[in-house]
């Protein structure tokens, strides 16, 4: 008897991790990215364009509590290689909308930020580090930060 119990238990504990398991991954095939393109305006001017799909959003601030992530671009790499002499300026970023039930500004839809620099012509065919946190609206969650490496293309 005590058999029986241990072996329906197994069987029991194995279901519900397999549901967890499955449950698990069907979030992360529903995750939708948002899509990242650079293009070079000049030798001193980069647009970065960043399109969020339907029903989700970015934060653009860490909000009034500072506890959310926004996009975020890392020229550290760049810095530390001697291929920027210093972090670049950005001239224009999108205004985004007020969420004030979140306490943040958050972007829908497409933005576009504008960076300036004397170097960006030595950037051409590498990568930049940008990190992005998507929320879905329907769901109410926030997926996990990611960093992607985007490619920088020649002007």
């Amino acid at each position: 008897m005590r058999f029986f119990f241990i072996i329906l238990s197994f069987f029991f504990l194995s279901g519900i991790f397999f549901v967890i398991d499955c449950r698990k991954n069907k979030l992360k095939e529903e995750a939708t990215s948002e899509s990242i393109q650079i293009k070079l305006l000049s030798e001193s001017q980069m647009e970065i364009l960043v399109q969020i799909p339907p029903k989700h959003h970015a934060y653009l601030d860490r909000g009034d509590e500072k506890n959310y992530i926004p996009i975020t671009f890392d020229w550290s790499s760049h810095i530390e290689n001697g291929t920027l002499d210093e972090k670049p300026v950005l001239v224009k970023k999108p205004t985004g909308e007020r969420n004030d039930e979140a306490g943040a500004t958050v972007l829908r839809g497409r933005g576009n930020f504008v960076f300036e620099s004397e170097n960006f012509a030595k950037l051409q065919n590498k990568r930049l580090k940008v990190r992005t946190q998507i929320c879905d609206e329907i769901k109410g969650i926030c997926y996990r930060p990611e960093w992607k490496k985007v490619h920088i293309p020649r002007l």
